[in-house]
């Protein structure tokens, strides 16, 4: 397929639509441990950006994100964030 304005922006209404879930579903799932290392992330993300730190900033925000999306437990949900991350 053709990577054009129109692609984008439906990879962009999709992963709007699977990052919901899994963050409800995160929320529904994580447990006592999980909740710290997200905190955690959340404090080194935020101290990256205090150092402005920007070429790590991505990096760091994927992380979070893939703690979120692994408490989730919706493997297909990640698959398919995963298949077009950059673009979206």
């Amino acid at each position: 397929r053709r990577v054009d304005v129109a692609f984008v922006h439906n990879l962009f209404e999709v992963g709007i639509a699977i990052e919901a879930l899994l963050a409800r579903r995160c929320a529904e799932r994580i447990d006592a441990a999980g909740i710290a290392a997200l905190e955690a992330a959340q404090d080194d993300y935020e101290a990256l950006a205090r150092r402005e730190a920007f070429g790590q900033l991505v990096g760091a925000n994927r992380a979070f994100h893939d703690m979120m999306n692994r408490a989730a437990r919706n493997p297909e949900a990640t698959a398919t964030l995963d298949r077009h991350w950059q673009l979206i």
